[in-house]
């Protein structure tokens, strides 16, 4: 992280041992929130998000170290291009039956959203940036849920796109049990919600096989 040009580093540490904690203290122009229990690890980066006032914010996960060359991209990218850089997973993703359960949520989710070009890439994968406007627009805590938080990128006309490409196969595995699986369709249930309030029950898409209008006064 200190190989890239970046005016403070925000990092969230719950419920850690003192060894990280000093370590995290040696590092300049850092700012260290200490929670005394474990979070949620997207509640710990919106909180971190909430901190700053940096024009662009990256996310990373301290526990899957990335090269500072790849995340420079990200940066890159949202320096006047883009609002959200994500990480650009669609080289690993491989055939659609092969993939886990979350990458085809993600890909339903933007093809659903008129977003196909965004394949499988969404804000649930670390690391990714994203501008001031994209914050103030979205608000910090929206990003506690971040699969919620890019349908409303999309529904708020933000520009999106990828940055660096960074291996990310814990974030997209293979959602093994029941409560994960729970967890990741209550996410997305959220988002459409969010954008079926917005663009309606059918997102904008026409049916053009019921001739709905037989139904007169029923007709919702």
């Amino acid at each position: 992280m200190e190989a890239l040009p970046l005016h403070e580093i925000v990092i969230v540490l719950a419920n850690t041992n003192e060894e990280i904690y000093s370590l995290a203290r040696n590092h300049k122009n850092m700012i260290i929130a200490y929670l005394p229990d474990e979070v949620n690890p997207d509640v710990g980066r919106a909180l971190g998000a909430k901190l700053t006032g940096a024009d662009t914010v990256l996310f990373v996960d301290g526990e899957h170290p990335v090269h500072s060359d790849i995340l420079a991209r990200f940066l890159w990218e949202c320096d006047g291009r883009v609002d959200i850089a994500l990480n650009d997973l669609t080289a690993q993703m491989g055939l659609f039956n092969r993939r886990g359960e979350s990458e085809r949520f993600h890909e339903f989710l933007n093809r659903s959203l008129n977003r196909e070009d965004l394949s499988i890439n969404c804000l649930s994968s670390l690391p990714f940036a994203v501008s001031r406007n994209a914050l103030d627009t979205l608000g910090a805590a929206a990003f506690t849920v971040p699969i919620k938080a890019h349908a409303l990128a999309i529904l708020n006309g933000l520009k999106i796109g990828t940055g660096g490409s960074a291996s990310n196969r814990n974030s997209n595995r293979l959602i093994a049990s029941k409560q994960n699986w729970q967890i990741a369709a209550g996410d997305h249930v959220e988002a459409w919600t969010e954008a079926m309030g917005t663009r309606g029950s059918r997102l904008d898409f026409t049916d053009s096989v019921r001739n709905r209008s037989v139904l007169g006064d029923w007709e919702q």
